[in-house]
């Protein structure tokens, strides 16, 4: 993962709790042992999402597996991980790129997640 972005923003805090403003990048609110995993979508359409050199629970496995499909035209993908399924909008698929995006709707408020995959 390279990029992780939400919209709208989050709030961010001072040390006293208070709103100082507002971010859009994720990313940089993640622990190393959330950056340094990596997601391998196969061939076969297997998915095997690895925990990195840092897990950031020792009890976690370093390997899971998953699955992915994608809809008739190509222009979404189901991802499927611990009998989990998520369908997430493709924006950029090249060969060094994957760009996903998904949207949350809670309590009357639509939030979009975009997240980039690089090598």
């Amino acid at each position: 993962m390279t990029a992780y972005t939400v919209d709208p923003g989050f709030p961010t805090f001072d040390n006293e709790g208070n709103i100082t403003g507002s971010t859009n990048d994720i990313f940089v609110l993640l622990d190393d042992c959330e950056k340094d995993d990596t997601h391998k979508f196969n061939t076969d359409k297997s998915l095997v999402t690895d925990e990195g050199m840092t897990r950031c629970d020792s009890s976690d496995p370093q390997k899971t597996n998953g699955t992915w499909t994608f809809n008739t035209d190509e222009t979404t993908l189901t991802i499927t991980e611990e009998g989990e399924s998520q369908i997430v909008t493709i924006l950029e698929l090249t060969a060094g790129v994957l760009q996903l995006q998904s949207t949350e709707s809670s309590d009357g408020m639509t939030v979009t997640f975009t997240i980039t995959f690089s090598h």
